[in-house]
């Protein structure tokens, strides 16, 4: 099988490339992409990490290890702020609200994706979306496009190079039952 690579125009830190880069990697997305991605690579270094994102460095460094098969369910790797302070958590990929009463085993939506345009709105996202955001590093992911030989896999990286693309996120504390 065949892997398509694409590069994403980069948006860093301080906003640079701005709205008109936003929409520009929207555009250039539109036609490819139906839905956010469901793989991802990671293959950033601890000193990498706290470059990127500018970490509070009162928190011992972590070991990170390349993944190149990162899909929901498992822990990843997130950057939170606090105050200020800027620190990565191990978190599970996939959204369980503070409110949530039953077993994990019966969450069966696909909460690891919530679209930009019904975030705010949506019951099971909206509590999140309106408190507790965090950023996801990942060094790429894949999409699958739809070919009359099988789904045609697409690797997505930053254009400039940059080890790393930023993706938005949620999060929350469930209490485990």
């Amino acid at each position: 099988m065949a892997f398509t690579d694409f590069a994403l125009p980069s948006i860093d830190q301080t906003g640079a490339g701005g709205s008109a880069g936003m929409a520009r990697a929207l555009a250039l997305l539109k036609g490819y992409i139906k839905s956010m991605c469901g793989r991802s690579t990671y293959k950033l270094t601890w000193e990498e990490i706290v470059r990127l994102y500018r970490l509070t460095l009162d928190q011992p460094p972590v070991n990170t290890r390349s993944r190149y098969n990162v899909c929901p369910t498992t822990t990843i790797d997130t950057i939170i702020g606090n105050g200020g302070e800027w620190r990565l958590v191990p978190m599970r990929w996939g959204l369980v609200p503070s409110w949530w009463s039953k077993p994990l085993k019966e969450l069966k939506l696909a909460t690891f994706n919530a679209l930009a345009e019904t975030v705010a709105d949506k019951p099971f996202f909206r509590s999140a979306f309106r408190r507790t955001r965090c950023l996801i590093p990942v060094s790429g992911y894949y999409e699958w496009h739809d070919t009359t030989g099988g789904k045609q896999p697409y690797y997505f990286t930053a254009r400039d190079g940059s080890p790393a693309l930023t993706v938005a996120g949620l999060w929350d504390v469930w209490a485990r039952q």
